[in-house]
């Protein structure tokens, strides 16, 4: 159970990671133009 709810912590932090990263990633590139 408690690898259950690890893993589902895992998925969720790397998905706002991925999304802060995009987030970050597009306002320098739109910075940069």
């Amino acid at each position: 159970m408690f690898l259950f709810i690890f893993e589902l912590d895992l998925a969720m932090v790397m998905n706002v990671v991925s999304c802060t990263l995009q987030h970050i990633f597009l306002n320098t590139f739109a910075q940069a133009i």
